[in-house]
């Protein structure tokens, strides 16, 4: 897509990043990169204060794209997730990069370093953004049932564990009657009764 308006974020973390990486300069770097209106710094990207000013952003400068450089995805995905649904844009259009741990924690011998690497990610999440496309939740209802190929000993004990819990078994064989030991099982009787 051209023509995006990015949003881009850089937290300090309090210190876990800022004490390895020139935040003020990661921003200066990436300030100018194609499709960048926003480019911000703030101790902690993830309080409530910064939160409202993304929100605020977002509808004030019509941004299509928010990037997020703090720690991992893991924390907060659903955060950044959150707070691009709140200011009305598709939570997918949201891009997060982890400079704390891939950069800070990982460099801290090396501050020059990190500070490049942080510069790299950060614009690399900024490219990743330009090209995402508005992505909407589906919802597939399944049946719970399982295809089990083989009428073998193992596929039956399969197949009536299955059943007992009340998952709806198909059985596929390709012999034309019961294969190897399962002809041994007298019919009329189920395995281990």
């Amino acid at each position: 897509m051209s023509n995006r308006r990015i949003g881009v974020y850089i937290c300090r973390c309090g210190g876990h990043i800022s004490d390895y990486v020139d935040v003020d300069r990661v921003v200066k770097a990436v300030r100018d990169e194609p499709g960048v209106v926003v480019a911000r710094e703030a101790v902690f990207t993830c309080s409530d204060a910064t939160q409202q000013e993304m929100i605020q952003d977002i509808k004030e400068q019509n941004l299509d794209g928010l990037v997020v450089a703090s720690c991992s995805p893991k924390l907060h995905l659903y955060t950044f997730r959150d707070v691009a649904k709140r200011a009305g844009l598709n939570p997918y259009q949201y891009t997060q990069v982890n400079i704390r741990e891939q950069c800070s924690w990982a460099h801290t011998d090396d501050r020059e370093g990190a500070t490049a690497k942080a510069i790299r990610l950060v614009r690399a999440g900024i490219a990743r953004t330009r090209l995402t496309e508005p992505l909407q939740p589906i919802k597939i209802d399944t049946v719970p049932g399982v295809l089990i190929v083989g009428a073998g000993i193992a596929g039956l004990r399969a197949a009536i564990g299955l059943a007992d819990i009340g998952i709806s078994v198909y059985l596929v064989e390709r012999a034309a009657g019961w294969p190897g030991w399962a002809r041994c099982i007298p019919m009329g009787r189920r395995a281990g009764s």
